[in-house]
This record gives structure tokens, sequence and C-alpha cells, in this order.
């Protein structure tokens, strides 16, 4: 419900509201780009410039409940073109991977800018980081291969982001239980990812699927 280049919308607020009155006792808003490629119709948090739309989503939700927390998800995805060309996370310098981290803060700052309760980095789906976690990931670098190579992207991100918001800020990290796809991770990697996450101190980790 965002506008194509990644603004907040009425309908957006409207549809946010009518979820506020069900008294949920936290509700995640949908994932905020952190990067300014053409995702079209994703709300973004990539520029200073989406700040005020998203102040005003939180301001319109607490109108209807204040006592609903209110978090949002920061994801980066991979780029895709018309002609079936997807991006993976083999094509990435290694001179390019501090961009992600990067990226990732700058959105969780303005998170923190909007208002926003909590943060939650997506790392399921087939996205940037749900990418390097995975066992698709084929880079030959410190940045790909083994497990503990493979976490080593999305745990930058997480350490990069919770010095950000301290120790005190709800941040949880969203995985994949399972991937669903020939090379993609099972339980047997994903509980170790959950675990490892656990142990950096992630306030809770959201388990979802697939892409």
């Amino acid at each position: 419900l965002a506008t194509e280049d990644g603004f907040v919308t009425e309908d957006q607020k409207k549809r946010y509201q009518r979820e506020m009155k069900g008294g949920a006792g936290a509700i995640v808003v949908e994932a905020a780009v952190v990067i300014p490629s053409k995702s079209p119709y994703n709300v973004r948090i990539s520029d200073d410039r989406f700040v005020p739309g998203l102040t005003e989503l939180v301001k319109a939700m607490r109108e209807v409940n204040r006592e609903v927390k209110i978090g949002i998800q920061i994801m980066q995805h991979l780029k895709l073109s018309k002609t079936g060309w997807r991006q993976k996370v083999e094509d990435f310098k290694p001179e390019e991977l501090p961009n992600i981290v990067k990226d990732h803060v700058a959105g969780a700052r303005r998170a923190l800018s909007a208002g926003f309760d909590f943060i939650e980095i997506h790392m399921a789906h087939a996205y940037a980081l749900s990418s390097f976690l995975s066992r698709g990931n084929k880079r030959e670098d410190p940045y790909g291969g083994n497990l503990e190579n493979r976490m080593r992207l999305p745990m930058e991100v997480y350490q990069a982001v919770r010095q950000l918001v301290g120790g005190n800020y709800p941040l949880g990290v969203r995985i994949n239980g399972e991937d669903f796809h020939v090379e993609g991770n099972t339980l047997a990697q994903s509980s170790r990812i959950a675990r490892r996450f656990a142990e950096l101190g992630a306030d809770y980790i959201s388990v979802s699927a697939g892409s």
C-alpha cells in the first residue's frame, strides 16, 4: 500500500489502524527497504525523506491504541531484472559488504527517529541477509561456505544495529526455519543460527520459512 517510490499512504495508515483495534500485544509493520534501488510499492527507510511519513504512521496507529507496541522490519533485498537475472551473494565485492552493515544501521537510526518501539532485522525469505545465511551461499571468502562464515555478515549487521540502539531497546531478528529449496537451510542449520543470535542478545527471534 506504499506509493510506488516507497512513501507511506493514507490507505496504509488505515490498514494498520484496523489491526491496532484488534488488541494485539505488538504489531510489526511491513519490511522497510534500506537501500535506494528500485522496489516498487515497498515501504522505504533508505533516506531521511521517508522519516516524516513513517512518523505519521506510528502516530496514526497510536491514536487508535496506545497499549500496542509498534515495530518495523528493516531489510535489504537482492536485485531482480525483468530479463530474469537475480543478484546472488557471490556478486557482492568484498568492499561492498560494509555498506550492507551501514545501510541497516542508517535504517535503524531512521526507525528510532520515527518513534518505533522496536526493530526487527529481516534475515528471512531469500533477501540479502537470508541468502548469506543459506547453504546456497557459495562465496569463497570469510563470508561464505561453512555456517560460521555464512553468519558473519548477518551477525555484523545485528551487532552494529545493537550498538546504535543500545542494550535496553528491543531488537529482534527474523529468520527462516526452512528455506524450502535443495541447497537451502533446514532446521539443522536454523536452530544453530537461532541459538547464536540468542547468545548475541537478540530480544526475540521470529521464525518464518520459504521465500
